[in-house]
């Protein structure tokens, strides 16, 4: 399963902060409870695209009991297959 869990927490200037421990460079923020699962997905896409882009190793997805989590659409799921498979034949 390729999910990612983050967390959420209130910034000091009113809005939610969302964070991926698995993956250090992905933050963003939202102004309320009904934005934080498109932003957290959006932020999550748009940093394992810079991984593939950087041609990266991809972060490790969220492993067993999962809070707050991205779950990859599968056609994302698809595409990072491919792209594990291409690194990992390289050597």
């Amino acid at each position: 399963m390729w999910a990612y869990s983050f967390t959420v927490e209130p910034d000091d200037n009113g809005t939610l902060l969302v964070s991926f421990p698995s993956i250090p460079e992905a933050h963003t923020f939202a102004d309320d409870e009904n934005q934080v699962r498109r932003r957290a997905t959006d932020c999550v896409l748009t940093a394992l695209e810079g991984y593939m882009r950087d041609g990266r190793p991809l972060p490790v997805p969220t492993r067993g009991s999962i809070g707050r989590a991205v779950q990859l659409p599968p056609e994302v799921i698809a595409r990072i297959e491919l792209y594990e498979g291409m690194r990992n034949s390289r050597g």
